[in-house]
């Protein structure tokens, strides 16, 4: 919030802020670094691919300013993303016009702080993905597929202080495979 002090000042220099209520800007004022490994490695098998993704990510803040970092934001920036991530996946052709899918993914666990005084650690998760097309001709196909069939969610957030439990917000803002639970579709393509 500006203080009419602030408000006079900005106005000297030129700038209309009578009607402002709040005044930010972002600043690059903290340092990380950021190390990984990200594999990929695909093999042909019988008559599809199989293939297999693999991700490893560490963040350290190693440098910032207590006036604009707090715990909460160096927590979300170190641990808001799982460390570990991999999937399997197999594609496979049936028949000539029938083919499958399969996925197995996999989250480690990550942090957020939602309430209290730490952060709340989310346990890590295995989802599954299965889908199968029909080819109708060249150009056409038809796909039924399931994102997460075993309907996976992430933890739920623990109460607030003196909150009760949490209302309209069940689960944590940053979950990396979202919080939908299972997502089952139909598609429709067509290659001109």
């Amino acid at each position: 919030q500006l203080t009419e002090g602030q408000i006079e000042q900005l106005e000297a220099t030129g700038i209309n802020a009578r009607n402002l209520q709040e005044f930010r800007f972002f600043t690059n004022d903290f340092a990380t670094k950021t190390q990984g490994i990200d594999l990929v490695v695909t093999a042909p098998v019988a008559a599809g691919e199989l293939s297999y993704t693999y991700n490893f990510t560490s963040t350290e803040v190693t440098q910032y300013d207590t006036l604009l970092l707090d715990d909460q934001r160096i927590t979300l920036l170190e641990k808001g993303l799982p460390r570990h991530r991999w999937n399997l996946t197999l594609t496979q052709a049936l028949s000539d016009n029938l083919a499958a899918l399969g996925r197995v993914s996999f989250y480690e666990s990550w942090s957020e702080w939602a309430f209290g005084p730490a952060a709340q650690v989310f346990g890590h998760a295995l989802l599954l993905d299965l889908e199968t097309s029909f080819s109708l001709d060249p150009q056409s196909t038809v796909a039924i597929g399931v994102q997460n069939l075993l309907n996976v969610e992430p933890d739920n957030l623990t109460d607030g202080p003196d909150w009760g439990p949490v209302v309209g917000r069940p689960f944590g803002e940053y979950s990396p495979y979202g919080f939908g639970g299972a997502f089952w579709y139909t598609k429709y393509s067509y290659n001109f």
